[in-house]
């Protein structure tokens, strides 16, 4: 066939098809058998061509009856690969193959097997089973006819287990095996054997003196013909299936069998020997492993152990990777074997330069096996590599790295808790952008039920804050709580830390911000809390009574009311008692099967032997098999009206609402202010009394009155427009804070199952709003926002900020327009890492994303706003943009009424890129029909950047030079009136698009120098300058300069710019 274009190709293949159809159509008298035999082949040829063939399939199978080797392979070759084993025409051609099968022309037979074995199926089981058996049992038939018997009976059996029972053809099998001697049939035979104890080894176990047989033949006495040497060794697949079949048999009782198994086994792991032919080290190495597989899984055989462990260990120092990746591997389920630990560790240097190999999955097979072989003895030295290994540890096994490192301090920490504090702090501030809550959570327990530890941690906490400073969210909390509980232990002035922690609040997001703020109130408690520290909470507290995150703005309204109070509102602001002993919960991340201690233990072997009937069904593993380690992602746990969940581990189902706990006895356990203590228990009572609204004065406000049900505003995320009323009843109001020295409830009762929680975290989800006085407050679930023109009832309510044409009370509309400015919402989060990216009448979006070198991942937070209808398919797409590599999590068809569901999005830049990715999203009313968007993610190079390293101005000069000179842009602007008003407003915006900015590098301190840096997986290491030169007789006009090496770069960062300041 002529080879030309895809239009010309089709062309020629449906003009031979249309002959082909013409010539079959005729009689069969006008084809001659050539003819027909090149006829059938053509339709061979196109239909691997990948073409459909559905008509000629008589012709081939016509073939097959011919006398002609010739035609005859032709039918049987094109029938094996047109037809399957469902096809209707095979019925037709088994009387054919079984006439060549049971033939005594050995290359009919060939033909017959190589068929059967190819597209047989249950009927061709049913049908030739037995003639196909009576061939490998016959001995006067050829061998290779023979193998090709066995393999062709091996492909029938998997089809139908039933044509072989265990009380028939078992014995047969035994003579097979003591009378044959050729090793092509004995390779075949044992391949059969093979998947018959697979599927169920009961009734075989006469063959296993069989097997050792064959075994020693093979590697002590050595007894077979030159041709099955493969360079030296005795035919190696032979090797490897008798290792095999013995792995899925007990260890033999017989000691002379026992013995003769112990004897090869010696000979090969003691024989086996690495030489420069890769071949030949391929076959050795195969034995070798097959060999420790089944060394592992026998009785009996504890003095092979160490040399296996020997070889392995050996192993690891091989260039092959292959190899190593196996060494550790089959390391790793030896590990867990308590006698051979203590010979594993010899090799503990190797495995931790393992760590540093190339190849990902060997990193992670070395982490795994040094978290197997630790113990007591050698836990410090094997938690300080690990820990080391963190500053080059992969984003992709960092999560796994910072658990198992804690799970290992935590149990060989009994008695140094203060050690485990120290490592969890560690781990924390050098994995915290990759690892969940659970981990400081854990220590947080573990320091509050030891009274001993408080003073220790405490001081810990205060010296990693003043000399190192908080490197991530989750180290700030962890000192943060420490800090606010047992603060009041250190012997300086509260002032010292508060002086740290206040900067760091500014910068922080909303769930730090509310955890620091419980710890500020604690702090003010505290003996050693100066008037310094006490002002500087008051003003904190004061600043975020009006901050537009309601749950931050809650706290503080409510703590600086606490410290108004006075001295009597100290018992509420107690330290937490200790935590009952329960399990840890780091353990719950790593699931470890057990599986090599069962083993050695011989238990798997005990089950294998009494394996019931019912087990047949089900595939065996060998017993050498290797046990897992497997580690179980668990998300990180969002924002929501309760923080952090349960501290505990025990968070209730989504679908719970806990009520307020019954008032506490005195000398109760008081409740955690901080919202991550112990779930509230159930409770009978009616529902509890609304919250006061709380006005930073000392005036006492009014309580809040509920607004009718009909007229609910529920904002999915709790930012951009309000959403769409609801007629669903409001959930349960925050039980109100009471000045008794007894009781101190504050728990926050979870959204209702038909409200959506703020997953996002940066909003809260808002709950019935009430009617008030323009002095009054609106209480928003559990957040209070001042309302600066609340509405009073009228025949059509409204809410502030809601107007008459989007408040539909619910009902939609033709069309679904958005109600925030979609352009607007982007560039915020060019600045920004969390936010609303879009929302209308009908859904919100918002995302919330973390950043780490070359990788990103976005979190979309998509809410169906409609109180009784389900959003229909709903579909997500994001365009791809060269330079850049993402992975988009599968999307739910459904978004149920007032549910919330989390799509992720994992990017990773190879090279600069100056197009923004656009997300495609989609879905389907009942009313408005299917509802299409098209939004720009806030995906940017400069999401990507780092600080820069600069050690001298000369150095940045020098390197602005050499940038300046092959890409470098400039525009002149008026940046727009929220940036015009400071130059600090302008550096805050810089910080928000990660260009580090550089003081002192520019003489004019009205201008702005950063330098920031990215790491393509492509392009590698790219610098960025850039400059902001002030016009001082223009407020607000700058001049700005971007210079780079890359000039896509280049570009990127000023559209950046432009887009974000103009």
């Amino acid at each position: 066939m002529v080879r030309g274009t895809q239009e010309q190709e089709r062309a020629r293949v449906e003009r031979e098809l249309a002959n082909i159809r013409r010539k079959f159509n005729k009689t069969h008298r006008s084809l001659t058998a050539y003819e027909r035999k090149k006829y059938v082949l053509k339709l061979l040829y196109i239909y691997m061509l990948g073409y459909n063939v559905d008509f000629g399939h008589t012709e081939a199978l016509k073939l097959i009856s011919s006398t002609s080797y010739g035609e005859k392979q032709a039918g049987y070759m094109t029938t094996s690969v047109i037809l399957n084993e469902r096809n209707e025409f095979l019925r037709m051609a088994i009387n054919s193959i079984r006439t060549d099968v049971i033939s005594r022309d050995e290359t009919n037979q060939c033909l017959g097997l190589s068929c059967i074995a190819n597209v047989g199926g249950r009927e061709f089981a049913d049908s030739l089973a037995g003639d196909v058996e009576t061939i490998l049992l016959t001995p006067t038939y050829r061998p290779v006819v023979r193998k090709k018997a066995a393999l062709c009976l091996l492909r029938l059996f998997r089809k139908n287990p039933e044509i072989l029972l265990a009380e028939t053809f078992a014995h047969k099998i035994v003579d097979l095996l003591d009378a044959e001697r050729d090793l092509g049939v004995l390779i075949g035979v044992l391949s059969l054997l093979l998947g018959i104890v697979q599927h169920s080894h009961r009734g075989y176990e006469s063959c296993v003196p069989k097997v050792i047989n064959v075994l020693e033949r093979l590697t002590v006495n050595k007894d077979i013909p030159p041709e099955y040497l493969y360079y030296g060794i005795p035919s190696p697949w032979l090797q490897v299936k008798c290792m095999k079949i013995l792995q899925y048999f007990p260890t033999p009782e017989d000691p002379a069998l026992l013995n003769a198994q112990l004897v090869a086994m010696r000979n090969i792991l003691s024989g086996t020997n690495t030489v420069k032919n890769s071949n030949k080290n391929n076959a050795l190495h195969a034995i070798l492993f097959e060999a420790i597989n089944l060394v592992t899984s026998m009785d009996y055989a504890h003095e092979l152990f160490d040399l296996c462990v020997e070889i392995l260990g050996n192993f690891l120092e091989m260039k092959e990777p292959n190899i190593r990746y196996l060494a550790l591997n089959t390391l790793n389920a030896l590990a867990a074997m308590p006698d051979l630990r203590e010979a594993i560790k010899v090799y503990q240097d190797k495995v931790v330069d393992a760590l540093h190999d190339a190849d990902i999955s060997i990193r992670k097979r070395a982490l795994t096996l040094l978290f197997s072989m630790c113990d007591a003895s050698n836990v410090h030295s094997v938690i300080d590599e690990l820990v080391k290994y963190f500053v080059t540890a992969d984003f992709d096994i960092r999560e796994e790295l910072a658990i198992k490192t804690a799970i290992l301090a935590e149990r060989y920490s009994v008695n140094d808790r203060q050690w485990f504090v120290h490592i969890a702090l560690q781990i924390i501030d050098k994995a915290g952008d990759f690892i969940n809550d659970d981990l400081w959570h854990r220590v947080v327990q573990i320091a509050t039920s030891d009274p001993k530890l408080h003073a220790s941690t405490a001081q810990v906490m205060f010296a990693h804050l003043r000399d190192e400073g908080a490197s991530n969210e989750l180290v700030l909390r962890l000192v943060s709580y420490c800090i606010g509980e047992f603060g009041y232990l250190l012997p300086i002035p509260a002032s010292q830390y508060v002086d740290i922690l206040v900067p760091l609040f500014k910068e922080t997001d909303e769930v730090t911000q509310a955890i620091m703020l419980t710890a500020f109130v604690k702090v003010a408690m505290h003996k050693n809390c100066d008037q310094a520290a006490m002002g500087s909470i008051v003003q904190v507290f004061t600043d975020m009574s009006t901050d537009m995150d309601i749950e931050v703005q809650q706290r503080a309204s409510e703590y600086l009311r606490l410290l108004r109070l006075g001295p009597s509102m100290r018992p509420i602001l107690e330290p937490m008692p200790e935590y009952p002993e329960r399990a840890s919960i780091l353990e719950k991340h790593v699931e470890v099967e057990n599986e090599a201690s069962d083993i050695a233990a011989g238990v798997r072997k005990l089950g294998l032997s009494r394996a019931t009937d019912k087990n047949r069904a089900q595939p065996q593993r060998p017993a050498g098999t290797s046990a897992s380690v497997e580690m179980k992602t668990v998300p990180k746990p969002a924002a929501s009206a309760d923080l952090l969940g349960d501290l505990l581990g025990e968070a209730a189902t989504p679908a719970a609402l806990p009520a307020a706990r019954p008032a506490a006895s005195p000398g109760s356990n008081l409740e955690d202010l901080l919202g991550i203590g112990a779930p509230a228990l159930p409770s009978t009572q009616p529902p509890p009394r609304a919250l006061p609204a709380i006005e930073p004065s000392s005036k006492t406000a009014d309580s809040a009155r509920p607004a009718s049900s009909a007229h609910n505003v529920e904002d999915l995320l709790g930012i951009g427009a309000p959403a769409l009323p609801s007629t669903q009843p409001p959930p349960r109001a925050l039980p109100a804070i009471e000045p008794s020295s007894n009781t101190a409830d504050s728990a926050r009762p979870a959204s209702t199952a038909h409200n959506v929680e703020d997953l996002l975290g940066i909003g809260g989800s808002a709950a019935p709003a009430a009617l008030a006085s323009s002095n009054d407050v609106v209480v928003l679930s559990n957040a209070v926002i001042p309302s600066q023109q609340a509405q009073r009832p009228s025949a059509t309510p409204q809410m502030p900020g809601l107007t008459s044409e989007t408040h539909a009370a619910a009902q939609p509309r033709s069309g679904c327009e958005p109600t925030v400015d979609v352009d607007e919402c982007a560039k915020r989060l060019l600045v920004a890492d969390n936010g609303l990216l879009y929302e209308d009448e009908c859904v919100q979006v918002g995302v919330k994303s973390q950043w780490q070198g070359s990788q990103g991942r976005i979190m979309f937070y998509v809410g169906n706003k409609f109180a009784a209808e389900t959003l229909q398919n709903v579909r997500m797409s994001v365009a791809e943009v060269e330079g850049l590599r993402h992975s988009l999590q599968p999307v739910p068809a459904t978004i149920g009424p007032k549910r919330q569901i989390q799509i992720m999005l994992q990017v990773a830049i190879g090279n600069a890129f100056t197009s923004a990715p656009t997300l495609a999203f989609e879905f389907t009313t009942t009313a408005m029909g299917t509802v299409s968007r098209l939004l720009a993610l806030p995906v940017r190079v400069n999401k990507f950047l780092r600080p820069m390293t600069i050690s001298s101005p000369q150095e940045f000069i020098a390197m602005w030079h050499q940038m300046a000179s092959v890409g470098q842009q400039q525009k002149i602007m008026d940046v727009s009136q929220q940036y015009a008003s400071s130059i600090d407003r302008v550096i805050n915006a810089f910080k928000g698009m990660r260009l580090a900015v550089h003081e002192g590098l520019d003489p004019n301190p009205a201008n702005i120098v950063a330098g920031s840096r990215f790491v393509g997986e492509k392009c590698g290491e790219v610098f960025i300058a850039v400059r902001a030169e002030s016009d001082a007789n223009v407020r607000g006009r700058y001049r700005f300069t971007v210079a780079s090496l890359d000039a896509t770069a280049t570009s990127a960062v000023m559209e950046t710019l432009v887009q974000a300041l103009q």
